[in-house]
């Protein structure tokens, strides 16, 4: 994937939950954890970062010291309103792709940059939404509606 310095990235529920202090034990949640914190410390500089209240309240549940940890690495994120236009196009991504209840979360999260006009969202999570099939339509979906939809990507994704 090519990236460009300077673009605008979302930093969705699931990279905030790697962000909390967490004694992990899987190999993969320990590199995930890992990958987000390099992201963090030394390639979020060069992009302008936001994110949202969904992001803010998931990072908040839990622990009272694990959730410190990661509200404050979003401190510095600009927090983008969830707008009606915002609900519009997540229940169309919902409805028009026939995605189960469950997937709500992350289509209001793809529309939230959608909406806001970022370039990508940092995840862990919802890949499954950028797959071969519901990708395109995802995109389809945002462009009818007037919007260009973001691209979606993992840390290690986003920096190569």
């Amino acid at each position: 994937m090519e990236f460009d310095f300077g673009k605008t990235v979302y930093i969705e529920a699931s990279v905030a939950f790697y962000l909390k202090v967490e004694n992990f034990t899987n190999p993969s949640k320990i590199a995930r954890q890992l990958a987000t914190r390099v992201w963090l410390d030394f390639w979020s500089p060069g992009f302008e970062i936001f994110t949202s209240v969904l992001t803010v309240e998931a990072a908040g549940r839990g622990h009272h010291g694990d959730a410190a940890q990661a509200l404050k690495a979003l401190d510095g994120a600009t927090k983008l309103p969830f707008t009606d236009d915002v609900s519009a196009l997540a229940d169309t991504i919902i409805d028009g792709l026939s995605l189960p209840p469950d997937s709500r979360d992350d289509a209001r999260h793809i529309a939230m940059a959608a909406v806001h006009n970022i370039d990508y969202i940092l995840t862990w999570k919802f890949q499954f939404l950028d797959k071969e099939v519901t990708g395109p339509l995802i995109r389809d979906v945002c462009r009818q509606r007037g919007y260009r939809s973001p691209k979606t990507c993992t840390p290690h994704a986003l920096v190569g």
